[in-house]
C-alpha cells in the first residue's frame, strides 16, 4: 500500500502534466513538467509505466491523444478539427504557393528540364519545410521521456492529424482538377481570372486569354493535380517520423539500461 504522501506527490504530477497540456505552450511547460517527474523519480522505477498504470485513466488517455490531434487543449467537434486544423491558413498558403510558382515556372522557363527541376525542389522543399514546421511546433520530443505513455497518445493523435491533413489535401486538389475538366467553362473563367491577376502583378509574358487558357488546361492543371500525390506521400512520410523517433529514442533507451545493468553486475 502506497504511502499516502506518495500517492499525493504522484496526483500532483499528474495534475501538473495536465496544467502544461492545457496551457497551450507545448515546447516549454511540457518540458518543464516531465523535468519535474524525472527529478522526484529515479528513471530506474521505471516512471512512466507506474504513472501509467497507477494514475492515467481512459479519459486521461483520450485526452492527450485528442489534445495530439487537435494541437489544442479546447474541445473541438470532428468539423472544426476539419476546418481549423486541416484547411488552416498554413496549408492553404502552401497549396496557393505552389500553384503559381508553378504557373510562373512553366511560362518563364523554355527548358522542359529545368521546369521539372524547379518544380521538383520548390514543391518538395515547401512541403517538407512545412512538415518540419509542424514538428518544430512539437519540439520537445528531443528533450522529454519519449517512451512515455503520455507521449504515446499525443504522438498517436498527431501522427493522425496529419494523415488526415494529407488525405483531405490530395483529395480536394484531385477532385477540383478533375471538376474543372469536367466543366470547361469554370476552368476558363479561373484560367481568366488568374491571367488578370498575373497581368496586374506584371509577370506574364503570354499575350491573351485564349493562348494562357491552352498553357493552363494542358501543362498548368496537369502538373497540379500531380502535386496532389506529392503532398499525400510527404505528408505521410513526415507523418510518420515523430513516431519513428519516439520508436527509436525507446530502443536506445532499453539498450542503455541493458549495458548499465551489465555495468552494474560486473563491477
Amino acid at each position: 500500500m502506497p504511502e499516502k504522501n506518495e500517492i499525493n506527490s504522484k496526483q500532483d504530477i499528474v495534475q501538473e502534466l495536465d496544467s502544461a497540456v492545457f496551457k497551450q505552450e507545448w515546447s516549454y511547460s511540457i518540458i518543464g513538467a516531465m523535468d519535474k517527474i524525472q527529478k522526484q523519480f529515479a528513471i530506474e522505477q521505471n516512471l512512466d509505466v507506474k504513472l501509467h498504470k497507477d494514475y492515467l485513466s481512459d479519459r486521461d488517455k483520450l485526452r492527450y491523444f485528442w489534445s495530439g490531434f487537435t494541437n489544442s487543449a479546447a474541445p473541438k467537434t470532428f468539423l472544426d478539427v476539419l476546418i481549423k486544423s486541416v484547411l488552416n491558413w498554413e496549408i492553404l498558403l502552401l497549396i496557393f504557393l505552389i500553384v503559381f510558382v508553378k504557373i510562373f515556372v512553366l511560362e518563364h522557363l523554355d527548358s522542359i528540364d529545368y521546369v521539372k527541376l524547379t518544380i521538383f525542389v520548390f514543391s518538395y522543399i515547401s512541403i517538407i519545410s512545412y512538415s518540419l514546421y509542424l514538428s518544430i511546433k512539437w519540439r520537445y520530443f528531443v528533450h522529454g521521456d519519449l517512451s512515455s505513455i503520455m507521449m504515446f497518445y499525443l504522438l498517436v493523435g498527431r501522427l493522425l492529424f496529419l494523415v488526415i491533413t494529407a488525405m483531405s489535401i490530395s483529395y480536394i486538389i484531385h477532385f477540383s482538377i478533375n471538376w474543372l475538366y469536367a466543366n470547361p467553362e469554370s476552368m476558363f473563367q479561373i484560367s481568366n481570372g488568374l491571367f488578370w491577376v498575373l497581368n496586374e502583378l506584371g509577370i506574364s509574358t503570354i499575350p491573351n486569354k485564349i493562348v494562357f487558357f491552352k498553357f493552363m488546361s494542358s501543362i498548368v492543371f496537369p502538373a497540379i493535380k500531380y502535386t496532389s500525390y506529392e503532398l499525400l506521400i510527404v505528408f505521410l512520410l513526415f507523418g510518420f517520423l515523430p513516431f519513428a523517433t519516439m520508436i527509436i529514442a525507446k530502443l536506445l533507451t532499453i539498450r542503455k539500461k541493458k549495458i548499465d545493468q551489465k555495468k552494474y553486475e560486473n563491477s
